[in-house]
């Protein structure tokens, strides 16, 4: 190994300085960005701490993530060497890129409303969040959107209070997200009928949590943070119920899924920067009904219409709700 290394330190150092900065190293990957740097002196010169700051900048201006995350400056007070922190962070940006990182952008807007993010946005990570990531290993053999949680995770908080921290996918495909259990699903586990089968993705697949499928990993984690009645932020303006046979093609929209109910949750307001609350649709199909509930972190309006906050069942369609 450490012959290897000297082969390599003497390969680099055959070739001009210039190319190597300007042709070369903007193509080496986060691994080779850490092997090489270990290499010899000319790798330390080549992987410095400002070369990994602009890289990092550059790939959160490439993937329009500066309103999602602000890095923190690297200092030894985090518990990890500036460049330990550098490398990691740049490991796990890039190597979680295979889902769309910006994603989670709207979701976290909505969950600041309804109180499931515990911090500002943009979100700042710290040396003491890269070292919380599970292991290269563990991590490598995640999908892709637990990989981008485990960086964050635990500043999220599940409707059980616990805050969202990632045990890492065994190699059963079971691990832990917050309070709850996860297994993600392969394409084969599902039926061929199966309604999320056909909109499959590995980056990002469906996954059981507590009894229910889900869509994806990341659809579960935002129905976990997601209270399941009124709190002191969620209030509900309406709860409608649709009768058999106008039930009847509610099933085509579900997002998890149980043998007897679906549901789907259609967020309206919330995700953009400029929104002052957060208002969601909750649709649920039961064998012989369905239950649209209308959510919102809206303070009430005193009026003096008594069914302004009715959460009684009352029957009627979609566009009622």
């Amino acid at each position: 190994m450490a012959e290897a290394s000297r082969s390599s330190g003497a390969r680099l150092e055959s070739v001009p300085s210039q190319t190597l900065q300007l042709h070369i190293r903007p193509f080496f990957s986060p691994a080779d960005c850490s092997a090489i740097r270990r290499s010899c002196r000319l790798g330390r010169d080549l992987i410095t701490r400002a070369f990994m700051r602009r890289r990092i900048t550059r790939f959160l201006e490439n993937k329009q993530l500066l309103r999602l995350f602000a890095v923190d400056e690297p200092t030894q007070e985090g518990g990890m060497h500036p460049m330990a922190y550098l490398l990691g962070l740049m490991y796990v940006l890039e190597m979680a890129a295979a889902a769309e990182w910006q994603l989670w952008e709207a979701w976290l807007r909505t969950m600041r409303h309804i109180g499931g993010l515990t911090d500002t946005l943009p979100i700042r990570i710290t040396a003491a969040d890269v070292r919380q990531v599970a292991s290269k290993a563990a991590f490598d053999r995640q999908p892709a959107s637990l990989k981008q949680l485990m960086l964050f995770g635990h500043k999220l908080r599940g409707r059980d209070g616990n805050p969202m921290a990632v045990t890492p996918l065994d190699q059963q495909r079971h691990g832990r997200v917050g309070g709850a259990g996860i297994t993600v699903c392969t394409k084969e586990d599902l039926p061929a009928d199966h309604p999320f089968r056909a909109s499959y993705k590995l980056e990002d697949p469906v996954c059981r949590v507590a009894g229910l499928t889900y869509s994806s990993v990341m659809d579960a984690v935002v129905c976990w943070m997601l209270p399941e009645g009124e709190t002191a932020k969620v209030h509900r303006v309406t709860r409608n119920t649709i009768r058999q046979q106008q039930a009847a093609g509610i099933a085509r929209v579900s997002k998890r899924g149980e043998e007897r109910r679906r549901s789907r949750v259609i967020f309206l307001n919330g995700g953009a920067e400029s929104d002052p609350f957060a208002s969601y649709l909750r649709v649920t199909r039961r064998p012989n009904h369905a239950i649209i509930e209308l959510m919102t972190t809206e303070e009430p309006v005193a009026t003096n219409n008594n069914n302004t906050n009715n959460s009684n069942d009352t029957a009627g369609n979609v566009g009622g709700a």
